[in-house]
C-alpha cells in the first residue's frame, strides 16, 4: 500500500459497470454506463451511428465528421472532454464510491466542453443554452 492506497493487480474489473475487465476499450467505449454516454452525446451532435470498435477509432471519427477542419477541431474537443469526464467519474467511483447518472455525466461534458471552447476564443460566439441546443452551429459560428 501506497500512502494507504491498496493497488489493485492488472486485469481489474470496471468500476463503473463491473461486468468486464478495465481495459481504454471498454471503459470509454463498451461499458455498460459509457455507452449511452456517447450516443447521448452524438445524438446531441446530431449523429446517428454504431460506435467503432476502438478508442482510436472513436477519436478519428470525431476528429473527421464535420465538414471542415475548425467544426473537426470543434468535435475533437467534445471528445476530449467526455473521455476527460468519464475518466474522472471512473476515479471517484474508484477511489469515493461515487454513483452517476448517465444525463448528469453528459451534461458535466457539455458544460465542460462549452467552457473549453470559450477559452479558445476572444469573443463567445454562443451562450450555453444556444451550445446545449446546437454545438455544430455554435462551432461553425466561430468558423466564419
Amino acid at each position: 500500500a501506497i500512502r494507504g492506497l491498496e493497488l489493485q493487480a492488472q486485469g481489474q474489473h470496471c468500476v463503473l459497470c463491473n461486468s468486464a475487465f478495465e481495459t481504454t476499450d471498454h471503459l470509454f467505449l463498451r461499458c455498460d454506463f459509457s455507452t449511452p454516454v456517447w450516443y447521448q452525446i452524438f445524438g446531441w451532435l446530431g449523429y446517428s451511428l454504431v460506435l467503432p470498435s476502438n478508442s482510436a477509432s472513436l477519436c478519428h471519427l470525431m476528429a473527421s465528421m464535420g465538414n471542415n477542419k475548425k467544426i473537426n477541431s470543434g468535435l475533437l474537443l467534445i471528445w476530449h472532454a467526455s473521455v476527460w469526464v468519464l475518466w474522472n467519474k471512473r476515479n471517484a467511483k474508484l477511489f469515493s464510491d461515487k454513483a452517476w447518472v448517465v444525463a448528469e455525466v453528459v451534461d458535466e461534458i457539455k458544460q465542460l466542453a462549452w467552457h473549453w471552447f470559450l477559452h479558445r476564443l476572444a469573443k463567445s460566439p454562443c451562450l450555453f443554452y444556444e451550445w446545449v441546443w446546437n454545438p455544430i452551429l455554435c462551432i461553425s459560428m466561430y468558423c466564419s
